[in-house]
């Protein structure tokens, strides 16, 4: 970025199947209903101990690479705040008609 200060913040997508995936693993679960048995509070909290581990893994590994990151100000999109911005700027979208449905 020519004359620009960028921030180097460090992001973690915290959703979607690969966290999922290595929890259904590790837990044995194979069905939806094997999750409603487990508990999803309990679920939901494997999933973040996972990325919580693996957030800590990878600035070890960062780091060691001399990679200049901000991981003191990183994001996740699992926290709260990050979540209230994605959904306050989704539905912002959604009220301008903005979102379009196609197909591919």
């Amino acid at each position: 970025m020519i004359g620009h200060h960028v921030t180097r913040r460090f992001g973690w997508d915290c959703h979607g199947l690969p966290v999922e995936y290595e929890v259904d693993q590790i837990l044995g679960i194979k069905t939806k209903q094997d999750v409603l048995n487990f508990g999803i509070a309990n679920y939901n909290e494997e999933c973040r101990s996972i990325v919580t581990r693996y957030a800590s893994e990878w600035e070890n590994t960062v780091t060691r690479m001399g990679r200049w990151i901000d991981f003191q100000n990183d994001y996740k999109t699992m926290d709260i705040n990050y979540m209230r911005v994605f959904g306050g700027c989704s539905l912002s979208y959604i009220e301008r008609n903005w979102f379009i449905q196609g197909f591919r």
